[in-house]
């Protein structure tokens, strides 16, 4: 039994919708949201990846093409509004970060770690080794509302774990508002993060699936599964 950081807060958002998408196997159909994230996130990844320094916009642009997602989308029009927006957000990222680049230490790293004897896995973004040769955290987001500092909490603590020290620097690039926002680490924010991961583990192994009301089931994609009262949210907890 694995918990990754979408595990966990699925499962801190609404324990039932949890049990829906790993227990049952129900997935969210695919969107042009995670599409358009998952094409610039791959585009990245490849770019931090080659050792041509340095590397040129069309390059960036290359990046973008052979990693572009078509699923999800409405219709074509759709499609290339999103694609033609990817390309505005990575020329402006371009123009921001090309005089510091530097080829990342890691991209997309995958991990497998315990943390409080819980098995903890995930995959962050960038990983780079600074001039100091302290490491810093990237983690990319395609707009600001869908920053966590649990997320990167629990990569601090999964990398101290992995190489033996923790990082300096943990930060969030935003890129349609081409902001970062930097998450400062402390021992209370660390013992949240730890203890969220404990009471997930002890959530499954009791069985504890309950229906959490809140706004998010306005959105939720698995509405049709839960027996909802006239106002929308779901009946009391099973």
């Amino acid at each position: 039994m694995y918990i990754s950081y979408s595990r966990l807060s699925t499962y801190l958002s609404c324990p039932y919708r949890y049990y829906l998408q790993y227990v049952e196997g129900f997935r969210p159909p695919a969107n042009a949201l995670m599409s358009f994230g998952s094409s610039l996130h791959a585009a990245l990844r490849d770019f931090y990846s080659q050792d041509k320094i340095p590397p040129t916009l069309d390059d960036l642009y290359a990046h973008y093409y052979r990693n572009w997602f078509s699923f999800g989308y409405r219709s074509r029009e759709t499609e290339a509004k999103f694609f033609q927006e990817g390309l505005s957000i990575l020329e402006e990222y371009y123009d921001r970060n090309i005089d510091e680049f530097c080829p990342a230490l890691f991209v997309e790293r995958r991990f497998q770690v315990e943390i409080k004897g819980v098995p903890f896995v995930g995959v962050v973004d960038r990983i780079d080794r600074m001039p100091d040769g302290t490491l810093r955290v990237i983690d990319y987001k395609t707009y600001r509302k869908n920053g966590s500092g649990l997320q990167l909490m629990l990569y601090h603590l999964a990398l101290e774990k992995l190489f033996g020290y923790p990082p300096e620097k943990l930060l969030y690039y935003f890129l349609k508002e081409q902001e970062t926002s930097s998450v400062e680490v402390n021992e209370e924010a660390l013992g949240e993060a730890q203890e969220n991961l404990v009471r997930m583990k002890e959530g499954l192994e009791r069985g504890l699936f309950l229906k959490n009301k809140g706004l998010n089931c306005i959105s939720c994609d698995f509405q049709r599964f839960c027996e909802l009262e006239e106002n929308g949210y779901p009946e009391e907890n099973l």
